[in-house]
């Protein structure tokens, strides 16, 4: 089964599901309005036992038998590897990139699906996302069970692009930096005119950043840190596409806030940042039909996922 990277259809309303060991997050979007509108997000925990159980009755709640969905695979779930573009046919592209990345993953080549993005400019290396089988079997499955309609197996960085396109302040011909936080990892990224350039892996995450503060100078170290992966990480990006250095961090966090993080980056890089979370729904271009100040950033990736549409 490949993992699709393109929605293949259109419709009035889109969810989007992410799992994780915690519980499930769902979102529901009507995109038939001008601006998006957002009818549904909740965080419902669980243990992972139960996924079935709650998935299921999410669905029959919310009709999702007969809605596009969107599940979103976790950070730890796939990898996102640069290729350099085979020289061979299209139809043959796929088969090629197989043999390309085998020694690049920690699992027998028979074991993977993958799929790629091509970037607009000749000569950059092909964006291939790999992932295991059982993965995406298990996810199947899941939804399946659950009687949800299966529109698309995306991965966290899409979602987080669909978000970023919606943030009002954000110009999409400007190169945008992303900073997408977990439990014990954050996700590097580059995005230009809705292309996704670089997605790195960082060990550096919100747990390690929660006890920082700016009163207490040897906790910021870890800053320190996470502000040079950021750095070596731009600086790559700008050498190796040729295209504007990035001019605006976005920051994410799907677990819990980490105060003042935008303000301690700034200072360190010199470049805007801003940290967008579910109850700032005034800087998106979105509107919500229910209360958002409540809403927990477990909610995020499950509500970009939910913004996908057909491109």
């Amino acid at each position: 089964m490949v993992l699709p990277l393109k929605a293949k259809a259109s419709h009035s309303k889109n969810a989007g599901i992410i799992v994780t060991t915690r519980g499930i997050a769902l979102a529901i979007i009507d995109h038939a309005p001008l601006t998006p509108r957002l009818i549904h997000a909740q965080f419902y925990p669980c243990d992972m036992t139960e996924h079935a159980t709650v998935l299921a009755q999410l669905s029959k709640r919310h009709q999702l038998h007969s809605t596009p969905c969107h599940f979103v695979l976790n950070p730890n779930e796939y990898q996102f590897l640069q290729v350099e573009k085979p020289q061979v046919d299209k139809q043959e592209l796929q088969a090629a990139l197989r043999w390309h990345i085998k020694d690049l993953i920690d699992y027998h080549i028979d074991d993977v699906v993958l799929d790629y993005l091509a970037l607009p400019l000749d000569g950059l290396p092909l964006q291939v996302v790999a992932t295991r089988k059982s993965v995406i079997q298990n996810r199947v499955d899941l939804l399946s069970i659950a009687k949800c309609q299966i529109a698309s197996i995306d991965i966290s960085v899409q979602a987080s692009r669909n978000l970023i396109d919606k943030i009002k302040s954000v110009s999409p011909d400007t190169s945008i930096g992303l900073l997408n936080l977990w439990d014990t990892s954050a996700k590097i990224s580059v995005l230009l005119k809705h292309d996704l350039y670089i997605n790195r892996l960082t060990n550096i995450g919100a747990e390690s950043l929660i006890h920082v503060s700016e009163s207490h100078i040897d906790s910021q170290s870890v800053v320190d840190s996470l502000a040079i992966e950021l750095q070596r990480t731009f600086d790559y990006y700008q050498s190796y596409s040729r295209q504007p250095p990035v001019s605006q961090l976005v920051i994410m966090s799907n677990t819990r806030p980490i105060a003042k993080l935008d303000e301690m980056i700034q200072q360190r890089l010199g470049i805007d940042c801003q940290i967008i979370t579910p109850s700032q729904f005034d800087a998106f271009d979105i509107e919500a039909t229910q209360h958002t100040t409540d809403l927990p950033d477990t909610c995020l990736m499950a509500i970009g996922g939910a913004l996908r549409v057909e491109v």
